[in-house]
């Protein structure tokens, strides 16, 4: 359930509702983020509200905090909080959930490190979420498989990765490497490192499995393995192999969250939260935190903050997100003067209620009957930045 937080912006001039453009919003990440695919078919999804996990097709954990302090979304996330000298979390286990089985699997979750996070000293470690298949059951563990796939930060890198240990008696052998002390991998990381700070981040990946030449008995190296990091596309390999001829019904169908560090890799206390998780067959993206899409219109009556008295104005109702940039653009229905200012009568008002408890609260009433924000702008180009609403809110316009 999203917290819900009134917004309310009114165009308005001489009494008269007056219309605006909304324009195209900004990704929340500058440069070259990405927009997202087509829409996803959604595999399963969890916004960590409550513990009652195993209610909703999660198993193989018993013990889940809900922190209500800060989720990026909604009422609460899940926490991993590691004692000193500890390799698994004191707060959470670890959980796992199957899907059906599918050759492709998108995840999108929101992940945040407590400040002063410390890595392992390693090239490795922590580990943080898997998917497996059906070539294993469903408690096999992840280390030693047909075929586990890796999502996790790594020395402040987002890191992708697969092993296939237990296929080194198969009869094709091992596709992701010689093992070495025990251990085999490949592994795709990030060239910068964007984990480098205590804010909620957004993490996207997306691996499919590879074809298989049967008739030359062979895999072709056509699966993909990529990454995006605050939908800014960060690994990108399109080239892998995955599987051998020995697997050719192969699928992905298992889900772990398991949060680990080796022992005597933990540099102290620390903690991280996750929100927002879901898994498809198609790019989820990030959750939008600009303009999702208008969502009903009415008419409403506001309050003149000068003096008082009632106006008209036309209200669009949109999506935002705490820290939202909102691109709008007035455009005069009438000129004239408003309140006194010259202008086309082109002025609007940005009237922002945070109401108790992130519900919402009674409608806008005159002033000082109504603990409401005002912003005023004139004709033109207007981008908002609202930090004060909730983190996943509703914008009445």
């Amino acid at each position: 359930m999203r917290r819900l937080v009134l917004a309310t912006i009114v165009c308005t001039a001489l009494g008269l509702p007056r219309c605006f453009t909304v324009l195209p919003a900004a990704q929340p990440s500058a440069g070259t983020a990405e927009r997202p695919e087509k829409p996803s078919t959604l595999l399963f999804s969890e916004g960590f509200e409550d513990s009652r996990l195993l209610q909703r097709g999660w198993y193989d954990g018993g013990k889940f905090t809900i922190s209500e302090k800060e989720p990026f979304a909604g009422k609460g996330c899940i926490e991993y909080r590691w004692k000193a000298g500890a390799t698994t979390p004191a707060s959470s286990s670890g959980i796992r959930h199957l899907f059906e089985p599918t050759g492709v699997v998108y995840l999108r979750f929101y992940v945040r490190l407590s400040k002063g996070w410390g890595w392992s000293g390693r090239p490795y470690h922590p580990h943080l979420m898997h998917f497996m298949t059906t070539e294993n059951d469903k408690f096999r563990g992840p280390a030693a498989s047909h075929l586990t796939v890796y999502i996790e930060p790594c020395n402040g890198k987002l890191r992708l990765g697969a092993t296939d240990m237990q296929n080194v008696d198969a009869p094709r052998g091992l596709t992701q490497g010689p093992l070495r002390g025990g251990y085999n991998g490949r592994l795709y990381d990030s060239q910068d490192v964007p984990f480098n700070d205590d804010r909620w981040h957004c993490v996207e990946a997306v691996f499919q499995l590879n074809t298989l030449d049967l008739k030359a008995d062979k895999p072709n190296p056509d699966g993909v393995v990529r990454g995006w990091f605050d939908g800014r596309l960060v690994v990108d390999r399109s080239d892998v192999v995955l599987r051998s001829p020995d697997f050719p019904k192969m699928k992905f169908n298992q889900f772990l969250l398991t949060p680990y560090f080796g022992p005597g890799l933990l540099p102290h206390e620390q903690t991280l939260w996750i929100d927002e998780l879901a898994v498809g067959t198609k790019r989820l993206g990030p959750i939008d935190v600009n303009l999702l899409h208008p969502l009903s219109r009415d008419k409403r009556i506001g309050y003149n903050r000068d003096d008082g008295e009632p106006y008209i104005g036309t209200r669009f109702t949109l999506e935002v997100q705490r820290g939202s940039r909102i691109p709008y653009r007035f455009r005069p229905a009438v000129s004239g003067r408003r309140n006194g200012h010259p202008g086309g009568g082109d002025w609007g008002e940005t009237r922002t209620h945070v109401p108790p408890g992130g519900s919402q609260g009674p409608a806008p009433g005159p002033p000082g009957q109504s603990p409401l924000l005002y912003r005023r702008q004139r004709q033109g180009d207007l981008v908002d930045r609202f930090p004060h609403l909730g983190q996943s809110s509703r914008l009445y316009v």
